[in-house]
């Protein structure tokens, strides 16, 4: 379940027929908010194993 405040917020993007997997960086980085997203990280990639993965980092 994602939450609208989510810190970061981690999605998978489509853009010209690639995956990309987004961070949305709202405020403040806390410890817990790192180890929160390191897991959940850790859960995409390895969801796809065999794919090069690029990363978008949103922090407007």
């Amino acid at each position: 379940m994602e939450l609208e405040n989510e810190n970061p917020k981690i999605e998978w993007v489509q853009r010209l027929k690639k995956s990309y997997l987004k961070f949305i960086f709202r405020e403040k980085l806390t410890e817990q908010n790192a180890i929160i997203a390191i897991q959940k990280w850790k859960k995409a990639f390895a969801s796809k194993p065999e794919e090069k993965i690029t990363i978008i980092w949103d922090c407007s």
